[in-house]
């Protein structure tokens, strides 16, 4: 559920559902008008979500007004049990994500070009059949880390420099 302030946070609208039964809600982003690829001159605010094993995202390209669910994975790399996806972009508005598999319990993360946020048309009522194009997933936690949780990331500059974070234990199952 999402509620929309026009007036700088005094007053906040009515509660307005957007992803439909997700297992699990990222943290809420904007990128400013110029990253916006409708060209329309509003913010762009998204949010990632799972539902199962899929990540999905939630995307207002009016600043709010309006929204859309997309898939960004309908199998991500496995379980996203952990329901705790996460997503910011960088300077060229393309979106980084990571999440950590339920399982083997590793961190991944996959990119989502800035176009590809005009393929998200799902409306509000169920996640897009259409599956965004993104990067290959990439594991992140190596060497004797061998399970990971509370996967975090920051990709707020060039394009393909992201910072990844996450707990990690060199003990093999769920942490």
């Amino acid at each position: 559920n999402v509620q929309r302030s026009d007036d700088g946070g005094l007053t906040y609208g009515r509660e307005t559902l957007i992803s439909p039964s997700p297992g699990g809600q990222g943290q809420i982003r904007a990128m400013p008008p110029e990253l916006n690829p409708a060209g329309n001159g509003l913010p762009v605010v998204y949010y990632p979500w799972s539902q199962g094993p899929a990540l999905r995202l939630a995307v207002s390209l009016d600043e709010g007004a309006t929204w859309n669910n997309c898939t960004v994975s309908e199998e991500a790399v496995g379980d996203t049990a952990n329901k705790f996806p996460i997503a910011d972009h960088d300077n060229a508005g393309n979106i980084y994500f990571a999440i950590t598999e339920a399982g083997s319990w590793d961190t991944f993360v996959t990119t989502v070009r800035n176009a590809e946020l005009l393929n998200c048309t799902g409306g509000i009522n169920g996640a897009s059949s259409v599956e965004l194009a993104h990067s290959p997933y990439v594991q992140v936690n190596r060497d004797a880390v061998d399970s990971t949780a509370f996967p975090w990331l920051v990709a707020s500059g060039e394009p393909g420099r992201v910072a990844v974070t996450f707990y990690g234990s060199p003990m093999e199952g769920a942490p």
